[in-house]
């Protein structure tokens, strides 16, 4: 017979995930590049725990650091910003206790982060760089192995 089970899970990663676009746009070549750093998440978990197996499923809070630079590569003038955004994550995992102690299994989390739209200071020329869309959609398969380190 199994049993509901309830819990949470903060997790950090350090990733590097990063986008580069080069367009022509208002006659000037441009172009643009966003990345996901520094990712954190923080989720309510609820599942199903029979025999030596755990099923759930996970949601809850996502937040990372997305940087942004734009340039226009004929002028040769560029703006660059770095900020902590906010989003949220939906995931699931199976789990198999091997030992009281220790447990592995596999997991998916999807994470979706909205930036704000941003206007910075061009670094070389008296102008600006606008950026809107800044979006990161993350897909996430990991394997998991959990060591408790006390029970009580």
């Amino acid at each position: 017979m199994g049993s509901f089970v309830f819990g949470g899970e903060i997790g950090a990663s350090l990733v590097d995930l990063e986008e580069d676009s080069r367009y022509f746009s208002f006659g000037a070549n441009r172009s643009r590049v966003m990345s996901l750093d520094n990712l954190i998440t923080a989720t309510a978990q609820v599942g199903f725990a029979f025999d030596r197996w755990l099923v759930l499923a996970k949601g809850g809070y996502a937040g990372g650091e997305i940087y942004t630079y734009g340039s226009n590569l004929d002028l040769n003038i560029y703006g660059s910003d770095t900020k902590f955004e906010h989003g949220w994550t939906l995931g699931a995992a199976i789990e198999r206790a091997v030992s009281d102690r220790v447990s592995f299994g596999v997991g998916y989390d999807y994470v979706s982060i909205d930036g704000t739209d941003r206007v910075v200071p061009c670094v070389n020329a008296v102008c600006t760089v606008g950026f809107s869309d800044i979006q990161a959609d993350v897909h996430i398969v990991k394997a998991v192995l959990n060591v408790k380190i006390w029970t009580p």
